[in-house]
């Protein structure tokens, strides 16, 4: 499954329309785990020592390999130990610094989500930095390409930018130098950088499934579905007869289908993809609510039970659940059951308009009329500030009224509990206007959002 190399998972989409992420991967890792120390062969380190060499030099140039040795192996811990030490006596080690910042950066990566993920990419990024600062003629795209990303991972988005386009001006036709440019760029709002960024990683390997799922999630929300059609049909039929990217490509044609409102040619989608991944998680969760759609409330039952009963949960998929199974309750009468289970499809995503809506009538038919007015003004309210946070088009930030509107936008993904999308509002933000009055309030309001 597709991975957004600045964007893992703080939001769970394979619902596909943002570009979250399902899985890890080791950026750059056949670099990482390369030898670019010394050119010193492990012997000549060892034994080919003169009498009169520095002993400090050479027990470093020991240590050095012995660092190399474990950073291929995978032993980070004990390759950022041997580094720390060797620049406790030389703080301007250039291969150590090197060294550590690939355990670090590889370390992190493998980490992610862990609280100690944000240490190491901390020590990755001083670590390049400080060997860019004694080794400048040692400069190469994928240091730079690191460093973006580490400063993505602390919201440092406009830093992760600048170092990204000038990992692409080192190397105009490194594929994944352009693939961190388009993910900086889009993390940022720059939605047309984003897009050709994408677009040229893809002409140099067009075989790159992720950077094809980037590319169709890029035209998606440029409005060109079209041409995220095309593209994803044409990478589909040339993929190996049952390839794991022909799930992943499929359930972002899905989405393209739905959202021109052609739920029929979604279902057709899923079904192939169904016949390749039968226990896929997130083909279970989509098939359901579709199958529900289209009003074959059997087999939607059937889907949102089998996907309730798979491990690997995220709150969407519980939700999603949830809501299919309460509506057919609904449908059939059982509104006892419709209520317990639309109220913990809300519990679970508290601004899903359907569930909402579907227990307000359930409640009303089961005679619970002031609970039902409760939620259908919750529902109103709801309904507002999804409508002006999907108003298009998107408020100009250079403009005064932009960031007025985009102060309301933050403040009502706040509400609504959508925190990391706030947080990228305010990104964009800080970039566009970092001296704007109310912007250390809106810091503030992230930090300790406010009830709902």
């Amino acid at each position: 499954m597709y991975c957004s190399i600045l964007t893992r998972n703080r939001t769970a989409t394979i619902p596909m329309a943002s570009g979250g992420v399902l899985t890890q991967i080791l950026l750059l890792s056949a670099w990482l785990l390369a030898s670019s120390a010394s050119s010193l062969s492990p012997e000549s380190a060892l034994f080919c020592t003169s009498p009169g060499q520095d002993t400090t030099r050479r027990d470093d140039d020991v240590s050095i390999r012995e660092a190399e040795l474990n950073l291929r192996r995978g032993n980070f811990a004990a390759t950022a130990r041997i580094c720390r030490t060797i620049l406790k006596s030389n703080p301007k080690q250039a291969d150590a610094l090197l060294l550590l910042g690939k355990a670090s950066f590889s370390a992190a990566e493998k980490l992610v989500g862990a609280p100690a993920a944000k240490q190491a990419y901390a020590e990755a990024e001083q670590s390049f930095l400080g060997f860019l600062r004694v080794a400048p003629d040692r400069n190469e795209t994928r240091i730079l390409q690191s460093l973006a990303i580490c400063a993505s991972r602390r919201d440092a988005h406009s830093v992760a930018l600048h170092r990204a386009r000038k990992a692409v001006k080192m190397e105009p036709n490194n594929p994944l130098a352009l693939r961190v440019l388009g993910e900086s760029a889009r993390v940022l709002g720059l939605d047309e950088e984003a897009l050709d960024s994408f677009q040229k990683a893809h002409n140099i390997r067009p075989g790159d499934v992720d950077v094809v799922h980037l590319l169709a999630l890029a035209l998606q929300k440029l409005d060109r579905p079209a041409a995220a059609q095309q593209l994803l049909e044409t990478t589909i039929a040339g993929l190996p007869p049952r390839s794991p990217g022909t799930v992943q490509l499929s359930l972002v044609l899905f989405k393209v289908h739905l959202n021109t409102n052609q739920p029929q040619l979604a279902q057709a989608v899923l079904e192939q993809a169904a016949l390749i991944a039968p226990d896929h998680l997130a083909l279970n969760v989509e098939m359901c609510a579709n199958l529900y759609r289209l009003g074959d409330h059997s087999r939607a039952r059937n889907y949102a039970e089998k996907a309730r009963a798979q491990s690997g949960q995220t709150r969407i998929s519980r939700a999603i659940t949830a809501r299919v199974l309460g509506q057919i309750h609904a449908h059939q009468g059982n509104h006892a059951e419709a209520i317990v289970e639309l109220k913990r499809a809300i519990e679970t995503q508290p601004d899903d308009l359907a569930s909402l809506q579907s227990l307000a009538g359930s409640l009303r038919r089961s005679g619970e009329e002031q609970e039902a007015r409760t939620v259908l003004d919750r529902y109103r309210k709801i309904r507002q500030q999804i409508s002006l946070i999907e108003e298009k088009p998107a408020p100009d930030l250079t403009r005064a009224k932009g960031l007025e509107r985009q102060e309301q936008i933050i403040r009502a993904l706040l509400d609504l509990g959508r925190i990391d999308q706030a947080r990228q509002q305010l990104t964009r933000r800080l970039a566009a206007s970092p001296d704007h009055p109310s912007n250390s309030i809106l810091q503030d309001l992230l930090e300790k959002p406010e009830p709902r």
